[in-house]
C-alpha cells in the first residue's frame, strides 16, 4: 500500500510538472508569434506597428477574495491621425472609413480603436459602423466655399466614454492579441485595480526595425 501511495504521489507531481511545462511553452510561443507577426506586417505594409504588454486583474469575487492577475499582449498597426472630433464622433478624414465600414446598422458589439500615445496604448470601444458628420456652416480655411458643399466626413461613435481623443492623435487597430495562461503575467507589475497596467511595449518601424524589448513572463502565486 505504501508503494502504491508513493507511486500515486509521484504521478500527481509528474502530471503537475507536465501541465506547468505546457503552459510555459505556450506562453513563450505566443509572445514569439505575436512579435513576428507585428514585425512582418510592419515590413510588408511599411507602417509602424506596436506590441503592448499589459497585466490586468481577473477573476475577482464580489467580496474581493480570490482576485488574480493575468498577462495580455496585443499588436496594433498605426492607421493615421484623428483630424476631426464632433458630435461624439472621431474621424480621420483621409482614411476613407466609409469605404471599409458600413454606414448603416446598429452599434451592437462594437470594436476597439486604439489611441497610441507616448505613455501607452489606450483602447476605446467604438461603433461597428461609421456616421456622417455634419459640415453645415463650416468654412474651409483655404476657400470661401461652405463645407456643406464638400463630401461629408465619417467617424466612429465613441461608446465607452473614452473622451481623451485630441486632434492629431495617432489611431490604430488591433492585428492580433494573446492572453497568457492562468497564473502567468508579464514582468512584476501587478495591477491593484480593474484597469490594465501597461508594463512594456515593442515598436517596429516601417522597415521592421525593433525598438524595445519584450518583458519576461513569470508565474504568480494563486
Amino acid at each position: 500500500m505504501a508503494i502504491l501511495g508513493m507511486l500515486s504521489v509521484l504521478g500527481m507531481v509528474g502530471y503537475a510538472s507536465a501541465v506547468r511545462g505546457m503552459r510555459e511553452r505556450a506562453a513563450t510561443r505566443g509572445v514569439e508569434s505575436l512579435l513576428d507577426l507585428a514585425r512582418r506586417r510592419a515590413e510588408i505594409e511599411e507602417t509602424p506597428t506596436v506590441v503592448f504588454f499589459r497585466n490586468r486583474r481577473v477573476a475577482e469575487e464580489a467580496d474581493g477574495a480570490g482576485a488574480g492577475v493575468g498577462g495580455e499582449a496585443g499588436a496594433v498597426r498605426a492607421g493615421g491621425r484623428i483630424s476631426l472630433i464632433a458630435e461624439g464622433l472621431v474621424s480621420d478624414e483621409s482614411a476613407d472609413w466609409e469605404k471599409g465600414w458600413p454606414c448603416e446598422g446598429g452599434d451592437a458589439g462594437g470594436h476597439r480603436l486604439y489611441r497610441l500615445a507616448e505613455n501607452g496604448a489606450v483602447s476605446c470601444l467604438v461603433s461597428n459602423r461609421v456616421y456622417p458628420i455634419s459640415r453645415a456652416g463650416e468654412k474651409m480655411a483655404w476657400t470661401d466655399a461652405d463645407a456643406a458643399s464638400f463630401p461629408p466626413a465619417y467617424g466612429f461613435k465613441i461608446l465607452d466614454g473614452c473622451a481623451d481623443w485630441r486632434i492629431g492623435d495617432v489611431w490604430g487597430e488591433e492585428l492580433a492579441s494573446i492572453t497568457l495562461p492562468p497564473g502567468l503575467l508579464f514582468g512584476s507589475s501587478q495591477p491593484s485595480a480593474a484597469a490594465a497596467v501597461e508594463v512594456a511595449r515593442v515598436s517596429f518601424d516601417g522597415e521592421g526595425r525593433q525598438v524595445g524589448v519584450a518583458p519576461q513572463w513569470k508565474a504568480v502565486a494563486p
